[in-house]
């Protein structure tokens, strides 16, 4: 694998990681649930730390680490937890999720084993009735 195909494997997980730590904070922010709204914040830092590893691995391939902002589709989630709340947009995050973290197992198994260990702080969605 050459250095340019590695730096856009590279950038593409960082844009996740970015996504993934602005729909958590905003998830944190409009979660009316205090202890929720702590652990959506502790995901949200989760990711940001992803987003620094990847960016590590950028910048160690002498590539400029470019600055990237929520994706049309985290800002629509966003947009859709303000308006409507968080257990709104939950099945959608988790199956986003569910399908980052199986990317990252062939990628980076020690960054897989730390988004399987995240796992643990995520809501499990309630079911009515």
């Amino acid at each position: 694998m050459t250095d340019q195909d590695s730096r856009h494997r590279y950038t593409a997980n960082l844009q996740g990681e970015v996504d993934s730590a602005a729909l958590y904070e905003t998830l944190s922010k409009a979660e009316k649930n205090p202890q929720l709204a702590q652990v959506y914040s502790r995901l949200a830092a989760i990711e940001s730390a992803h987003a620094e590893f990847w960016k590590r691995q950028i910048a160690a391939l002498g590539q400029h680490v470019p600055q990237l902002r929520p994706g049309f589709r985290t800002r629509a989630l966003e947009w859709l937890a303000r308006r409507f709340g968080p257990s709104f947009v939950l099945p959608t995050v988790n199956t986003l999720e569910q399908m980052d973290s199986g990317s990252y197992q062939a990628v980076c198994p020690r960054l897989s084993a730390r988004t399987r260990g995240s796992s643990r702080l995520w809501p499990r969605p309630r079911r009515p009735g």
